[in-house]
């Protein structure tokens, strides 16, 4: 108890000081909270005909002091001139509008006493060009560095980054100088191409056709990305850069497998009735006078004639990924599945109510013809596929 009044008295003190803090707007603003201070008094002014002095001094003091810091800033930031500080004294500028659009529509401010606030406003609109103007200026620059860099060292990472800048100054200047056509070549550079093929040549057996185009299908489409091209047949006119190769290794068949078995399910089931007898051997009754009966059980049996019918064949291989610029393996992974034949098939001979409810399931079924090894294989090519994709996906290539 003693301890939930403490906790309890401290979230009311938090609370009472977060309130305090929040409605104390001269501390907001000589704390230098000048946008919260801005936006608490725009909230107690809008609408009011007598304005508290408080309020009003408030505003005008965060207004211009943070107008003016922003206005330092950004003379900071101009004389450094990246593209990184061009687009934080775009930030500044937009900061500086929203701020100067939300006081506007209060002008002229005027507190209860007579007071009138003096807000020295600034005009963005050329502060707004000239960011705009520059940042395209520095972004394209940034832009073509980052691509001669690229063309020349085969560099995907400074294509890539270097399509991020130029991508940018659409933002700022719509259809910037040959900015699509550079961005065009970035793409091109930056993307990386990996080429999916299997190799049999290892495989303990012949496999079949339809394994293959199986595999093949699995779904490379859908490892695509923005930088990232799957390709599953031969393009002599697209160049490489990786190579990811399957191998299998082996295969194996095992034969067909049928197991007899016999059991005997074994069950206590109601069997009729029984009276009960008193001590003379008359029937008992109950209150209402009806004869007082027990269940009579006994043990029943069935005899179950089971044919268990198994075959598998499992498909080992080996994903080999291959840097085709220096022709070096820089990975492998195992992979491995099964496709499996099973079937039940079961029929009896004694009473029903012995079987048991695994006998059950299978009463009724009939063996069936063994699959050929083709259509196992089939299937085995089926579950490859997902393995594959994320195999694939888990890599970084580039």
């Amino acid at each position: 108890m003693k301890t939930t009044k403490i906790l309890t008295a401290a979230l009311v003190l938090t609370t009472a000081l977060l309130l305090s803090a929040c409605t104390n707007v001269e501390k907001l603003v000589d704390s230098g909270n000048y946008e919260e201070a801005i936006a608490y008094s725009v909230k107690k002014l809008r609408g009011k005909n007598k304005k508290k002095q408080k309020h009003v001094l408030a505003l005008e003091k965060a207004f211009n002091k943070a107008n003016q810091r922003d206005i330092r800033r950004m003379e900071v930031l101009k004389k450094r001139g990246s593209s990184e500080d061009w687009e934080e004294v775009y930030q500044l500028v937009q900061n500086v509008d929203r701020r100067q659009r939300l006081v506007e529509p209060l002008l002229p401010v005027i507190d209860r006493e007579g007071y009138r606030a003096e807000f020295k406003f600034v005009k963005v609109a050329n502060l707004e060009n000239e960011s705009r103007n520059q940042l395209a200026v520095t972004l394209y620059e940034d832009g073509q560095r980052l691509l001669t860099i690229a063309q020349r060292d085969r560099n995907k990472s400074a294509a890539r980054e270097a399509y991020r800048q130029l991508n940018k100054i659409e933002r700022y200047q719509s259809a910037y100088r040959d900015t699509d056509y550079l961005l065009a070549r970035a793409r091109q550079i930056g993307t990386t191409r990996i080429r999916f093929k299997m190799d049999n040549s290892d495989s303990p057996v012949v496999l079949p056709r339809r394994f293959q185009e199986e595999v093949l299908a699995f779904g490379a489409d859908e490892l695509n990305t923005f930088w990232n091209e799957f390709y599953v047949a031969d393009t002599p006119e697209v160049p490489m850069d990786f190579e990811v190769v399957m191998k299998v290794s082996n295969v194996a068949i095992s034969p067909e497998r049928i197991k007899e078995v016999e059991y005997i399910d074994r069950e206590e089931v109601e069997d009729g009735f029984e009276y009960v007898l008193d001590e003379n051997g008359n029937v008992m009754k109950d209150t209402l006078g009806n004869d007082i009966k027990i269940p009579r059980y006994r043990f029943v049996e069935a005899l179950v004639f089971e044919t268990f019918q198994h075959k598998e064949v499992r498909v080992e291989a080996r994903l080999e990924y291959v840097d085709l610029r220096n022709r070096n393996l820089i990975d492998s992974d195992n992979l491995g599945v099964a496709a499996v034949f099973e079937n039940y098939a079961s029929t009896y001979r004694g009473d029903p109510r012995a079987l048991s409810a695994r006998s059950r399931r299978c009463i009724g079924k009939q063996p069936l013809p063994f699959p050929a090894t083709e259509h196992l294989l089939i299937q085995a090519a089926e579950q490859l596929k997902p393995a594959i994709r994320s195999n694939i996906s888990n890599k970084r290539l580039i």
